[in-house]
This record gives C-alpha cells, structure tokens and sequence, in this order.
C-alpha cells in the first residue's frame, strides 16, 4: 500500500467526506485529491522526476498537505525542514538533500533569501504567499492552468517518499529515507495499535515537519477513511476549546504536553471533552493518574523514532503504566547486548527493531546506515528492559543528544557553536530535567586564558547561528572539564556531580521574567 493509493481509495468510496479540517475551512477527500494532482502535475512541469527532492519549509498549513501528497503521486522525494532553523541550519539541509526546490511560506523569505546563492542545486524556489514576490513563484502559478488528472507516473511501496533529517551523535543532522510503504505501514499499525476506527476523529497538534503530525494524522486519516484536525499550532490555552468545537477523539504529542495541560487552572468543563484515547510519549509518572481523572480519558503511553515510526505501544485497554507497551502489528522488537544478543527479560540493553516501517538509510551515509542497520535490526541507539509479558521500557538514551519538549537536539552541534567563539575555549553540553519541557539544554564553558564573556553574550552568538529550541538555557563557567586519558569529556561526571544541575548556573529564562 502506498498514500496515494490510500487517497485514491478514500476518493472512490466517499468522495464528500471530509478529510481535513483547518481553521475555517474544511476539505473533502475529492477536492483535496483534485488540488493533489494539480500541485503534482505543476513540479512535473518544473521538471522535477521521480527521485528528485523538494524541500518544504511551511507552516502547519492546507498547502503542505497538497505538496505532501503530490510529492507522493509522482514519486518526488520531500525534505521537511524544521521551521524554527536559521540560515546556516537550512543552507546544511537543502545542499546535503540537493534539493531542486523549495516550498515556503513567506515567513521565512528572509532565510531563503540569505542562502539562496550558496544553494547550488536549487532552481526553484516557490512561496506560498498570496502577495507577489520578485525572485519567488507563487504557489497559485504553481497550479495554474493545471490538470487536475492523476499525474502519469507509477510509483511503489519500495519508493522514496521523504528524507527526514533527525540530530545525532555526529553533530550535523543525519537524513532517515523513508520508503512509501513505509508510511502506510506505519500509519496502519498506530491505528490499529490505539484502536481507532471511522468514527474517530484525530487531531494533530505538532508541526508537520514533524513525522508525528504528516504520518499519524495527514496518512493515518486515510488508512481509516476519516476526516483529522489540523492545528495551526499548539497553545494550552485554547487546546481543550479546541478539541470540543472539532469533536476531537484522540491525538498524540509528547509527555511535556501531558504536563503542560495538567499545569493549567482547573475548570468545570475539564472533563467535558470527547477524548477517549491520548497518546504521548514519557508521560510523567507522578501525574498519570491524575491527569485520567481530571480530564476523563485514557493515556496511552508508546515509543516510535523518524527512522522507525512504528514501534511499541500500549493498547488502551491493556495500559502498564510507565511502560512504552507491547510491538505494534508487524513488528519484531528486541533487547540486545553489547554483543548484538537478545538477553533475558528483566535485563536491561538496545532496543532493536525490525519490520515494514524501518528506514531505508541514512541519505548519503553509508558508515552511519551500516552501523544502525547491522545483522538485519534497526539499532535505536536506546536502552530499554522488556518484562516477562513482553511489555517494554525505556532505561536511558544512548544517543548524546537533549529531548526538550519533543525536539531532539544534538549536543555536539550546539558544542561546535559555542566553541567557535573566539573567547570560549571548550564546552560541554548535556541535559537536565525539567518538569515542562522534560529536559533542558545546559551548557559548560571554559574561556581562553584572561578572557571574560558575559552568558548574555552568549546567548546571543547561540541564538544568532542555531534554532531557538537548541540555545542553552543554563550556563555554567568552568576552568576545565573532565576528561578521559584519550582527552574525551566524561559527560557522566558532570551529569552526577551534584543532585540539582541547575544551582548556581546562569538561567536565561530567569533573567528574562526578572
């Protein structure tokens, strides 16, 4: 199965049914699937062939949707960049995916225009605008005058449908290629996993850069032949209107959301909502049961990553709380040594996995896919323990990287930031709890000799080269870091040297409420 069999589908058996609804506008499966064609149709007279990479750097928007699907129609390849990435950030992106062409919004004109020149294979550059803007097609020329007919081009369950750019270990963000097939797999077995039907009406709160939010809810509404919420984007505030206006019955976001909505004030109507299934990820423990109460649903814990976006999940009616759950449908998932073999339950090591919705590879990164891909299994790079009823959890991340309200952030590459000033000598980053964001970034700095350079400073080189979402959020100078007998920084040292990792530190966020 593919997505654009999935629409074709929904097309044919009821045409008039909603698919999805934003804002004030809502679409139906034929509508949506008539604009598919005609965004598809106008990148085939761009000149952009099956393989050829388009890039999209959008807002969560109807627009995004009809390139998604387009791209899947005539077997194009699109590269999702993350919205709150800057100049050097996407530059990186678009020239390692050798992206042909962009698709904006005109937010982000003044990034595009910056890089612009240093983006070698990129030709076209078309903004989803509604006023004219010189050195940009707009997105109605895109279409106009467009067939509307499904383009002419055969496309497989084994095709390229995207690459994901995911941070890791290396510091630069590795691409996850992920298949057609894999995106109808994947989005079966959530459904099928969460228990949803027809009848249900889903909700995506992420970004749709996000794979959460493009295969779970945008090809999921389709694998049930339903109708989904898009959110412009998430607030706390207005979420729970929200969700009884859309008549919303399940979504999924991760734990920091759960701790978010919990934070707000009490009202009466918190249990008036039509939720039935709440899906997250690292759902914190100490409100689980009280948050069901509050709000009258059920939690359902589970755990998915870009370069398998079907994993664990518990079914609803069947929770171990504090558990990520059981294999979804299809899947064989394992625990390994360090020896690449299965231990027994109880004892802790890598989560493996294998099954349809396994990336292809890194894109361009053959060290990288052999390492994850070794012996036939997906290495997460997790540690987990599975039980002796085969439910699983999550022990520690392996990976070096910060997960901070469901973004993951490669700490090498802040390091590279901080230590290309010219007063920081060298740097350490890792992460610290947080009761909201699940972990915070925090920062260690040790300045070149008889140089002084004040965190604000600091802040604002970071903030000027990287995300918002990835600068530090707590500072700590030091004379030195410890290191191993190869000059390795012992990250574990720091991460045990004291119970409260914040005390003491520079807090951006304190000094600017204060």
């Amino acid at each position: 199965m593919t997505p654009r069999k999935l629409l074709e589908r929904n097309v044919s058996e009821h045409p008039d049914k909603i698919y999805v609804y934003f804002e004030d506008r809502q679409v139906n499966y034929e509508d949506f699937d008539h604009t598919v064609n005609r965004v598809g149709n106008g990148l085939l007279r761009l000149g952009i062939k099956k393989g050829g990479r388009v890039a999209f750097m959008m807002l969560n928007c109807l627009e995004f949707l009809f390139c998604q699907f387009a791209c899947a129609k005539i077997g194009a390849v699109y590269v999702p960049i993350n919205i709150a990435y800057k100049g050097e950030e996407t530059k990186y992106l678009l020239n390692h995916s050798e992206s042909t062409t962009i698709i904006f919004s005109p937010i982000f004109l003044e990034v595009i225009r910056g890089i612009r020149k240093d983006c070698s294979h990129l030709r076209n550059v078309i903004c989803v605008s509604e006023e004219p803007i010189p050195e940009a097609t707009l997105f109605s020329e895109l279409i106009d005058g467009v067939s509307s007919e499904p383009p002419p081009v055969d496309v497989s369950e084994d095709d390229t449908l995207s690459i994901i750019y995911t941070s890791g270990t290396t510091g630069r963000p590795k691409g996850v290629v992920l298949t057609q097939g894999a995106y109808a797999s994947a989005a079966g077995a959530y459904n099928r996993s969460v228990g949803l039907t027809s009848e249900d009406r889903p909700m995506a709160i992420l970004p749709l850069f996000h794979i959460n939010a493009q295969l779970y809810f945008a090809v999921g509404a389709m694998d049930l032949g339903t109708g989904f919420v898009l959110g412009e984007r998430f607030s706390s505030s207005k979420f729970w209107d929200q969700v009884r206006h859309y008549r919303v019955t399940t979504l999924a976001a991760p734990g920091a959301v759960v701790r978010m909505l919990y934070s707000m004030p009490e009202t009466d109507q918190d249990a008036d909502n039509p939720i039935r299934a709440f899906v997250a990820s690292a759902i914190p423990l100490d409100i689980y049961g009280k948050f069901e109460d509050r709000f009258k649903l059920k939690l359902v814990e589970g755990y998915t990553l870009t370069e398998s976006p079907s994993a664990l999940m518990n079914r609803p009616a069947e929770v171990k709380p504090g558990s990520m759950g059981k294999p979804m449908p299809g899947l064989q998932i394992k625990i390994f040594d360090e020896e690449d073999k299965e231990v027994l339950p109880g004892v802790a090591g890598e989560i493996v996995i294998r099954g349809p919705a396994v990336m292809k590879e890194y894109f361009k990164n053959p060290e990288a896919t052999e390492e994850a891909l070794r012996n036939g299994w997906l290495h997460t790079g997790d540690s987990g323990r599975m039980d002796e009823e085969g439910y699983f959890y999550f022990v520690d991340r392996v990976k070096d990287i910060v997960r901070r309200s469901g973004e993951n952030i490669s700490s090498r590459e802040v390091e590279e930031v901080l230590n290309s000033h010219p007063k920081i000598r060298e740097s350490a980053i890792i992460p610290v709890p947080d009761p909201i964001r699940g972990e915070e970034v925090k920062a260690y700095v040790v300045l070149e000799p008889d140089e002084t350079l004040p965190p604000e400073e600091i802040i604002a080189y970071c903030e000027g080269r990287l995300a918002s979402f990835k600068v530090p959020r707590y500072i700590e100078y030091r004379e030195g870091l410890p290191k191993t007998p190869t000059l390795r920084i012992k990250k574990y040292v720091l991460k045990k040297e004291k119970e409260d990792l914040t005390a003491g530190c520079y807090d951006r966020l304190a000094e600017s409420q204060g």
